[in-house]
C-alpha cells in the first residue's frame, strides 16, 4: 500500500528517467497523543514528517500519486493530512490498544471513506463511509444514511491507513449513481476484493468509539 513518502528534489534526466529524491519519515506520533504507534513498528500515514535520507531513482513505477503536503518551519517538517475530496482507507478494527502482538487478521481489515472537511486539532477530520457498488470491484459510492457523516478525532488519526487515488464518476456521462468513485486497484487492500462487504452499522458500540460527532 502507498505509505512511503518522498520529496522530489531535482529532475536529473527525462530520457533516461532519473531523479533525486529525499524520503520522508517520522520517529514519533506525539502530535496525536501518547500512543507508541511508530515504536511498535506500524507505518504512520499522516501527521508530521521530516526529510531524511536521499536517493537517486531511475524507474518511475515505484510512484503511486502526488500528495498535498505542507512544509512548515525551518526544521524541514512536512505536514500530511487527509484533504477534503480525497479517498482514504481506514483500519476497520483499529484500537488504541494495538501493539506489536496484534494479529495480522485483525490489522488488515479496511473500510473506504471520503474526506469531507479539513483536519483541525480541535475536531480531527470529518468523513463519510463509502460502500462498494454492487457488481463492481473498484467502484464505490457515498453512503446514503443520513447519520453517516462522522468525525475521526485527533487522538485517533492513526486509524488512517493510506490515501487511495480515485476518479470521480460524473453521473451524467457515466451512467453510475450520484457520488461514485473509481478507486485505484493497486491501492485497494486485497481483503476488499476477496471478502463480502458488511453493512456499515453505526449503532455498533465499537464503531461509535472511533467515529465522533462534533458539538
Amino acid at each position: 500500500m502507498p505509505r512511503l513518502y518522498c520529496v522530489v528534489r531535482e529532475v536529473l534526466s527525462v530520457q533516461p528517467f532519473k531523479i533525486d529524491i529525499a524520503y520522508l519519515s517520522s520517529k514519533t506520533d506525539i502530535e496525536f497523543g501518547s500512543m507508541k504507534w511508530v515504536q511498535y513498528g506500524f507505518t504512520k500515514s499522516c501527521g508530521h514528517f521530516r526529510i531524511r535520507n536521499s536517493d537517486i531513482v531511475d524507474h518511475v513505477n515505484i510512484f503511486s500519486h502526488l500528495l498535498k503536503g505542507k512544509k512548515t518551519g525551518r526544521g524541514g517538517c512536512v505536514r500530511i493530512f487527509p484533504t477534503a475530496g480525497e479517498i482514504w482507507a481506514v483500519y476497520k478494527n483499529w484500537s488504541l490498544n494495538w501493539d506489536g502482538s496484534t494479529p495480522d487478521e485483525v490489522r488488515h481489515q479496511y473500510e473506504m471513506v471520503e474526506i469531507l472537511d479539513e483536519y483541525t486539532e480541535q475536531y480531527g477530520v470529518c468523513v463519510t463511509p463509502l460502500v462498494k457498488l454492487e457488481g463492481y470491484k473498484t467502484v464505490y459510492h457515498r453512503s446514503t444514511r443520513e447519520d453517516s457523516k462522522k468525525w475521526i478525532p485527533r487522538c485517533e488519526m492513526l486509524r488512517f491507513s493510506h490515501q487511495v487515488p480515485s476518479w470521480f464518476l460524473k453521473d451524467a456521462t457515466s451512467g453510475f449513481p450520484e457520488n461514485c468513485w473509481d478507486l485505484d486497484p493497486a491501492a485497494i487492500p486485497r481483503s476488499c476484493f476477496t471478502s463480502e462487504q458488511e453493512p456499515i452499522d453505526f449503532s455498533d458500540p465499537v464503531r461509535e468509539r472511533w467515529f465522533h460527532f462534533s458539538d
